[in-house]
């Protein structure tokens, strides 16, 4: 889910640079954001440099200016079953509101063998 100012994004999507969820690429409708989690930064990415292949972007993560938007009122946290996100564009007067679902644990799922089962009749 991803909101700004308390609206849903109509046309949006989320993008991990890397195995973790440290740093995000946010489109919403033709805007490129990447959120670096922990830094508590956030880039504008040219969508020039971003090339559609379905079902996933082509792109350089170190392709962006090197100074990050102004932001303020950063909060990011575990909320359950989601981790969330929320930070204010400064310049734009703006909060953006990420909540994204928590991969499920493939460890916790029964193990099925492969052999055909018995059946009785």
């Amino acid at each position: 889910m991803l909101r700004v100012d308390d609206a849903p994004a109509k046309d949006w999507g989320v993008y991990q640079v890397e195995k973790k969820t440290d740093r995000l690429l946010v489109q919403i409708g033709n805007r490129f954001l990447l959120i670096e989690v922990h830094d508590h930064q956030i880039f504008e990415v040219d969508p020039a440099t971003v090339q559609h292949k379905s079902p996933e972007l082509l792109w350089n993560p170190a392709d962006h200016p090197t100074r990050p938007l102004a932001t303020s009122d950063w909060s990011n946290d575990d909320a359950g079953a989601a981790f969330r996100l929320k930070a204010k564009l400064d310049s734009e007067n703006l909060v953006l509101d990420l909540q994204l679902p928590h991969p499920p644990n493939v460890g916790d799922l029964p193990v099925r063998s492969t052999a055909p089962a018995r059946r009785r009749y």
